[in-house]
């Protein structure tokens, strides 16, 4: 959330800059030129992030099944093992 608040602060500031710029008459292609990248980095970590983000949560999701599943197995196993050592031979 706090990227967005940046992303559109960013935004608001480059915005300014090019009004002010054109309303005084001044040549603006200079600066577009210079704050495109600025802009465009600003995009591309969010993106990244939030990339990350969902990656993070898919990763705890598996890790969580694969644990989960994996620990209630073993203890099955070990249950009917030990179900099955108790019960008296033929």
């Amino acid at each position: 959330m706090k990227t967005t608040f940046l992303q559109f602060g960013i935004a608001a500031l480059i915005i300014g800059g090019f009004v002010v710029l054109t309303l005084k008459h001044n040549d603006t292609a200079a600066y577009v030129a210079m704050v495109t990248p600025v802009l465009a980095a600003v995009f591309v970590i969010d993106h990244v992030n939030r990339r990350s983000d969902q990656q993070d949560e898919a990763l705890q999701q598996i890790t969580h099944q694969t644990n989960g599943v994996l620990t209630e197995r073993i203890r099955d196993a070990v249950a009917a093992a030990l179900a099955e050592g108790d019960q008296p031979g033929p």
